[in-house]
């Protein structure tokens, strides 16, 4: 006897969603793919190495992002100045996300180098 097995459906580790058709899974669970970003940066998250934050649960693609995440949250949850209230949320978005921006570029280079340097490693070897 064939027994149709209804699994019941996974949960994604990012929305909370059930999950039916294409998923990853990582950090022992299982995503939707697009859900499966960096929190900081938005980037795709490598797989087999990402953080978890462990209270939101939310991932970031490496240990720079996180730090630039947890620093940024501090920031936006620590009482604003007078002079800064009138910033909107908005504008604080967008300053964050162009420092982790930077943050990125210079993590990607950073690989981009060492991969360079392990190339050259090899060839002179």
């Amino acid at each position: 006897h064939h027994h149709h097995h209804h699994h019941h459906h996974k949960h994604c580790g990012g929305c909370g969603k059930a999950i039916s058709g294409t998923h990853l899974q990582a950090a022992g669970k299982v995503w939707h793919a697009e859900c499966l970003v960096c929190q900081g940066c938005a980037e795709r998250l490598p797989i087999d190495k990402f953080v978890v934050d462990p209270k939101t649960q939310q991932c970031f693609c490496g240990a720079a992002c996180y730090d630039v995440w947890k620093a940024a949250k501090k920031l936006s949850s620590a009482p604003s100045s007078p002079a800064k209230a009138d910033k909107s949320d908005k504008a604080r978005d967008k300053e964050l996300k162009a420092l982790l921006k930077a943050q990125h570029k210079e993590e990607k280079a950073r690989h981009k180098a060492e991969k360079a340097e392990k190339k050259a490693k090899k060839a002179a070897a």
